[in-house]
């Protein structure tokens, strides 16, 4: 049986979109690190788009990507295996 604090969690690729949506561009170098540094197994493109579009409205340049889209890209080609994987 799942209480409630278990029924309104939300897997990591759902969350994560919503919180990069209202990042600061402190906050989004965080989360760079954070989504390079995590196995994510699902939602690759769905954050990818997020990634984009709030780099694109806090007026980053295209090379101040920290990486994120293309590690993410990475890990979706090989079913997500990470160098970080325990």
């Amino acid at each position: 049986m799942q209480t409630t604090e278990q029924a309104t969690k939300h897997p990591f690729h759902e969350t994560i979109v919503e919180v990069i949506g209202r990042a600061s561009s402190r906050d989004l170098e965080c989360l760079g690190a954070l989504i390079k540094a995590t196995n994510v197994p699902k939602g690759h493109d769905e954050i990818i788009a997020a990634w984009e579009k709030r780099r694109q409205e806090l007026g980053w340049m295209p090379r101040q990507d920290l990486g994120v889209p293309a590690d993410l890209l990475k890990q979706k080609q090989a079913g997500t295996i990470s160098p970080y994987t325990v």
